[in-house]
């Protein structure tokens, strides 16, 4: 039985969760009860049922759910959804944020302290987003600290997470994933990366210690929120890639990502395509290997990828990727037809359409390289060069064709003559000038 079901057993009996962590205590607190109250098989049975019937109830209602239809719903109505999903409305006051916690979205400013996950199977709303699916989002901030590299690939796509985190995530999902797929969100920036392992809470807090400057400021140490220590240890390229510093604030969440197609890829110098020539004749093979590392790509992430002992920046420029075929979703990994028609209008050659992020895990991707950045300021530098000189060019030249131009000062041209008595008066003397002059002002 899944956790969250065992969750909202414990409640209709009115069993206290309090202090509940691990599914066993769930389970051993719900037989208890139903033993006091007289319960049977028949009435399990019934129990689970009724459950199931509210679930299939649930979804269908979630399938015709919008924000305009949802605005116009009594409050109480409201909560009793989000009661029935497990959806968490500890500091929700206002009635379009229990809107938004029902359809999925993110709450900016949200409190750090309410309860530490709002399970929540709906997906991204904006077309940027659309593929991606957010499972569970931890509402609590979580600290993010650099990982030594002899306990985390520092090149990698996974992060550490404490195993405190595990049992609370076990009952917000009800099922972990095979691939459990993150999202790090710090102000505009966002980075997918997967779990390397959970570690023990009092390991985590040695790392923190590892990670924090032997002098002050000292950022401040991770938060405890329901048991659970709110932490996350990354590689250098992740912080890197989000630009935050040091225990700063992020916010977490659990997502389902499409399977990537295609990847359109930038590296910073050119010295990083030499490396990869240098490593052997194959580049696919070369660059595949490199990017196995990593679990999931986003566009706008900053690779750091190592070659022949040397970093090398990458930048992400595009991700085409199957929204219909699912990476991180709890249980098995059906073919979504839905979103396979949806997607059929922007599907170009190659397959897939432009995702903002996919999962690369078990992927035949396409990679696409293109010049680097500094190839690129050079040959943009030329061409500013070029045009600069063909402006000079064009401007001598029109000086040099303005008979009053300074250029052509001493040539016995007069500021202002007129080309046509200029023609005219070729070949007089300069007294005969003169008095053509007079005649034409009509003073002689």
């Amino acid at each position: 039985m899944a956790s969250r079901e065992l969750r909202r057993r414990c409640e209709r009996l009115g069993v206290p969760t309090d202090g509940l962590l691990e599914k066993e205590d769930w389970e051993r607190a719900l037989r208890e009860a139903e033993e006091r109250a007289g319960g049977s098989g028949a009435t399990t049975a019934a129990a689970a049922a009724e459950d199931e019937e509210e679930e299939l109830r649930q979804a269908l209602l979630m399938s015709e759910e919008t924000a305009d239809r949802l605005i116009q719903l009594p409050t109480g109505e409201l909560l009793a959804r989000c009661s029935a999903r497990g959806i968490s409305t500890a500091g929700l006051s206002e009635k379009r944020e229990i809107v938004a916690a029902l359809l999925g979205e993110e709450r900016a400013g949200s409190s750090p302290t309410p309860p530490a996950t709002t399970s929540k199977p709906a997906a991204a709303r904006g077309e940027a987003d659309a593929a991606i699916v957010v499972l569970a989002a931890f509402q609590q901030r979580f600290s993010c600290h650099e990982a030594a590299e002899d306990s985390l690939d520092p090149s990698g796509g996974k992060v550490l997470l404490p195993h405190s985190c595990l049992t609370i995530l076990a009952m917000a999902l009800g099922e972990l994933p095979a691939t459990l797929l993150l999202r790090l969100t710090f102000h505009e920036s966002s980075v997918y990366v997967s779990v390397a392992d959970f570690i023990d809470d009092e390991k985590a807090l040695s790392l923190y210690r590892a990670d924090a400057p032997p002098h002050p400021p000292l950022h401040p140490p991770p938060p405890w929120v329901n048991g659970s220590l709110a932490a996350v240890f990354v590689p250098r390229w992740v912080r890197s890639s989000l630009g935050c510093a040091k225990g700063a604030p992020l916010q977490l969440a659990v997502v389902s990502l499409p399977k990537a197609t295609a990847l359109k890829l930038q590296p910073h110098t050119d010295g990083f395509v030499a490396a990869v020539h240098a490593q052997g004749d194959d580049v696919r093979e070369v660059l595949t290997s490199l990017l196995n590392r990593l679990t999931a790509v986003g566009v706008g992430d900053v690779l750091s990828l190592r070659l022949g002992g040397e970093r090398h920046a990458v930048d992400v420029l595009g991700v085409r990727g199957l929204p219909a075929v699912r990476c991180g979703q709890p249980g098995p990994a059906g073919f979504d037809v839905g979103a396979a028609l949806l997607a059929a209008d922007g599907a170009e050659a190659g397959g897939g359409v432009s995702v903002r992020a996919a999962c690369i895990v078990d992927a035949d991707v396409e990679l696409e390289l293109v010049e680097s950045c500094e190839s690129e300021g050079r040959a943009k530098r030329a061409r500013a060069a070029a045009q600069e000189a063909a402006a000079h060019t064009a401007a001598e030249a029109s000086r040099a064709a303005d008979a009053c131009s300074a250029a052509n000062g001493g040539g016995g041209n007069v500021l202002g003559a007129d080309p046509q008595v200029a023609r005219e008066t070729e070949g007089l003397s300069e007294r005969e000038k003169r008095i053509a002059a007079l005649e034409r002002r009509g003073l002689r």
